[in-house]
């Protein structure tokens, strides 16, 4: 599986080091969130950077500094940092999404729906697109 993915990488263009540990990235996900409040660009560039920190860095997203850190780089504020933590808006999105992803009989990530058909995991962009192909000729 981490062939595929580093091959995936690699087409892409994207940097991923060496894995020597697993994260528990509940604490991301709820930043993630609360940053979506602040605009697109907030949450693009707070993905971008978690991603990079993660994968290509090493870093443990799942370390309460670590993501303070990540957020200010990725100019995310503290207010946001600490609301993502504090408010149950957010945990309950993530209780919900979860809730969502068990009722479609989610399996693992990511998983893109196609009208009926899905498509799980780490896949090359033109088994997405032909995937979206055909819904889109369903459709008419």
């Amino acid at each position: 599986m981490m062939d595929n993915l580093y091959q995936l990488a690699e087409e892409d263009g994207l940097e991923i080091g060496d894995r020597s540990m697993t994260a528990n990235s509940h604490r991301a996900l709820l930043l993630a969130e609360a940053a979506k409040e602040a605009g697109s660009e907030a949450f693009y560039r707070l993905n971008d950077r978690i991603y990079s920190a993660f994968f290509a860095e090493g870093q443990n997203i799942g370390d309460e500094e670590v993501l303070k850190t990540i957020a200010k780089e990725a100019g995310v504020s503290a207010e946001i940092v600490q609301r993502a933590w504090e408010d149950p808006r957010y945990e309950n999105i993530l209780t919900e999404n979860l809730r969502a992803a068990i009722s479609s009989q989610v399996s693992g990530t990511p998983t893109f729906f196609f009208g009926e058909e899905r498509v799980t995991g780490a896949v090359p962009l033109d088994v997405l697109q032909k995937a979206a192909e055909r819904w889109v000729n369903q459709q008419h």
